[in-house]
């Protein structure tokens, strides 16, 4: 048997962002643990939100009824001066969640949110409340829908958040800015999702030391000079660790030369970075040869690809994974199977050849699409294939 003091320097590892019912079974091993995870639970766990929130509210008035019955309960809810949530629900009332935290935890001082999804077209004016209500509520990730820019003005208020994801505006606008939004040293990773960004948003982005995460749309042509947009990243002061650049497809818009002169000079500036991990690049609809992404391969830092599967098959980037030894993980994304015979065959040469090769499907859309997957998964049972 484990030395308790010993033990009690482990439990934080076994509790931490765990389930409710392995939290339950590891603080039933003894007395002395049921105590410590009673007395240390906010610190070391994140709750759901609403499935939390609602067992306290449905069992209170009999529980303050009862003290003998609340001294037994896991979580000491009245005694919890912190408090971590995830999966908040989707445009949250942060005025009426104050109004009953507050209820419900009467030593509460601090609440942190994991995300946190704002609109302007749902929620209170942004101007008429302080959203973290004097420093009560912390937002980790603000997911964004809205393009209006005063917005950003008002994410000054949403203090300690390190991610942005900004979402496909209801307004229907398809291109968004937020060249505002780099000002914040807070901010650690944005992520657009389908939302076309101008290069000056990129070129400005690339200059943050503080920025470790972009994920962003742009729309390539053939006036843009990627030594001045792409600077950023040849910077010593450079941390970016991931950087995903996506296209919309236009087959006509740049011609073959100037996409052979883009990603050369991409290449050029990527390698003077050693900070870079994951890495996706534009689709280069024009490229038919595999030699085009050689230099990849004296990037020793980058290990992970990611590949946007949406509209048109890319041979070429298959081809570069299979001979590039630092590549161990790639990431497909993809709207439906239409690629599907093309994946088997890139499934079956890894199986032959034995690649150490992580294979990531992110289907953009969740339909049957998800069966075929777990079948292929099942098939390739040596090949470490995962799906999201």
């Amino acid at each position: 048997m484990l030395n308790y003091f010993i033990f009690k320097k482990i439990i934080p590892y076994l509790i931490y962002k765990k389930p409710f019912i392995e939290i339950l079974n590891i603080s039933l091993l003894s007395k002395q643990c049921f105590t410590f995870i009673q007395n240390n639970i906010p610190f070391y766990t994140e709750f759901e939100y609403t499935t939390f929130l609602d067992s306290i509210i449905k069992n209170h008035d009999q529980i303050i009824r009862d003290n003998n019955k609340y001294k037994s309960l896991l979580f000491q809810y009245n005694n919890f001066q912190i408090i971590k949530f995830n999966k908040i629900p989707i445009y949250l009332n942060l005025a009426s969640s104050y109004q009953d935290l507050k209820k419900y935890f009467k030593e509460l001082e601090q609440v942190f949110f994991n995300d946190y999804c704002y609109s302007d077209e749902e929620n209170i004016s942004i101007n008429e409340y302080d959203p973290t209500f004097n420093n009560f509520f912390f937002f980790k990730k603000i997911i964004i829908n809205s393009e209006d820019n005063e917005t950003f003005d008002f994410f000054k208020k949403f203090n300690f958040a390190k991610v942005v994801k900004f979402q496909k505006s209801y307004k229907g606008s398809n291109k968004i800015d937020g060249v505002n939004i780099l000002k914040y040293e807070s901010i650690e990773s944005i992520k657009f999702k389908d939302l076309i960004s101008p290069f000056s948003f990129l070129k400005e982005a690339l200059i943050r030391p503080n920025l470790k995460k972009l994920t962003i749309f742009i729309e390539k042509n053939d006036k843009v000079d990627f030594n001045e947009i792409f600077d950023g990243i040849s910077r010593e002061s450079s941390n970016i660790r991931k950087l995903l650049l996506f296209s919309p497809f236009n087959p006509d818009f740049v011609s073959k030369e100037d996409e052979i002169i883009q990603i050369n000079i991409l290449f050029n500036l990527l390698k003077l970075n050693k900070s870079i991990r994951e890495f996706s690049l534009p689709y280069f609809q024009r490229i038919d040869d595999p030699k085009i992404y050689e230099p990849l391969i004296s990037i020793g830092n980058i290990n992970t690809l990611h590949i946007d599967l949406s509209m048109k098959w890319n041979l070429q980037i298959f081809q570069h994974i299979l001979i590039n030894p630092n590549i161990v993980q790639i990431y497909i994304y993809f709207i439906g199977l239409y690629f599907l015979g093309n994946i088997i065959q890139f499934l079956e040469i890894l199986r032959i050849k034995k690649k150490n090769l992580t294979i990531v499907f992110k289907p953009k859309i969740k339909n049957d699409s998800i069966n075929i997957l777990y079948k292929l998964k099942d098939k390739y049972k040596n090949l470490e294939i995962k799906i999201k």
